[in-house]
């Protein structure tokens, strides 16, 4: 039990750095820093932040999934970005995200399943 304990940090922090040098987490950023309702609310992006274990990446039959929580600065506010992706085979697109601002009320992004 010790060592399982012990032995979580280290290997969150091996998924951890796994994931931001992926592709699913470049076009997670790209669309973070593109996206018009995000911009809207939150201002140009100045920063992007993977939240330290909350992700997830999924490898089945050729469909892959990812859900990541990005904590992003703005220039006018903060806001925490959760975007979920998938790749059948080919380039990850965005499926879903919601935009969850600082004191405000979350927005729900609905995204066209076209490759970013």
């Amino acid at each position: 039990m010790i060592i399982g304990l012990a032995a979580y940090p280290i290997v969150g922090g091996i998924a951890y750095f796994f994931m931001l040098n992926t592709d699913a987490f470049r076009v997670s950023t790209q669309y973070a820093r593109t996206n018009p309702t995000v911009i809207e609310r939150i201002g140009s992006v100045q920063l992007v932040r993977l939240a330290p274990y909350d992700f997830s990446l999924n490898f089945r039959n050729n469909v892959d999934h990812a859900r990541l929580d990005l904590w992003l600065v703005g220039t006018r506010d903060q806001a925490s970005l959760v975007i979920e992706l998938r790749s059948d085979s080919g380039p990850w697109r965005v499926t879903s995200a919601k935009l969850y601002p600082h004191e405000s009320e979350p927005v729900t992004i609905v995204e066209s399943p076209s490759v970013l």
